[in-house]
């Protein structure tokens, strides 16, 4: 059987054939195309772990026009009176009415604050203010902290907040230091320090 099958494809008349037959083949495949399949932020997750379970559970929420941020209240000692929900609501600048959700042992209570805005600068000075809010209406023996979505954008925009002239001067004097070691002339260290500061 094998040796049939091998003269069939070596032989003179019909490897003409099998070669026509393989490249039309080939042409159908390739005439299909690729699966048409919108890609998902899981699609590079391992399968059975939590976080590609939290991202599937995030896919399936609505989509929103800004951010959110996660204000989280702690009893600085014992619990969080119920009766004292709709008071952190009104400090978060939400109604009254807005969810606040305790924990189980009542020590701390959390709730999302929409932030109507994508821009990290806007997100900061609204996180910015927000805080300022809080530490001013939050009840005595209750700490506010923001985090989440817009927390963490708005730590992150301002981390350059603190890099003032004095460290920038600083940087450029190790640098050029550096520079003149390395070119051994008290001139060309001039260019590629001048390059860095324009850029």
């Amino acid at each position: 059987m094998r040796h049939r099958v091998a003269a069939l494809i070596t032989g003179k008349r019909s490897a003409w054939a099998v070669i026509v037959l393989g490249l039309v083949l080939i042409g159908l495949v390739m005439s299909l195309g690729a699966g048409e399949r919108q890609a998902t932020p899981t699609d590079s997750l391992p399968r059975g772990y939590d976080s590609t379970a939290a991202a599937e559970l995030r896919e399936q929420l609505p989509e929103q026009d800004g951010t959110q941020a996660l204000v989280l209240f702690t009893a600085d000692e014992g619990t969080i009176d119920k009766a004292e929900l709709p008071e952190l609501a009104r400090a978060a600048g939400l109604r009254e009415d807005a969810t606040v959700v305790p924990s189980e042992d009542g020590t701390a209570a959390i709730t999302f604050v929409p932030i109507e805005t994508t821009d990290s600068p806007k997100i900061r000075d609204a996180v910015r203010d927000l805080r300022a809010d809080l530490g001013e209406r939050t009840p005595d023996g209750i700490t506010a902290e923001v985090t989440g979505p817009a927390g963490i954008t708005a730590d992150l925009a301002a981390v350059f907040d603190g890099a003032d002239t004095r460290l920038l001067l600083s940087t450029a004097s190790i640098v050029a230091v550096l520079l003149i070691l390395t070119y051994r002339s008290p001139v060309l260290w001039i260019i590629p320090l001048t390059v860095i500061g324009v850029g």
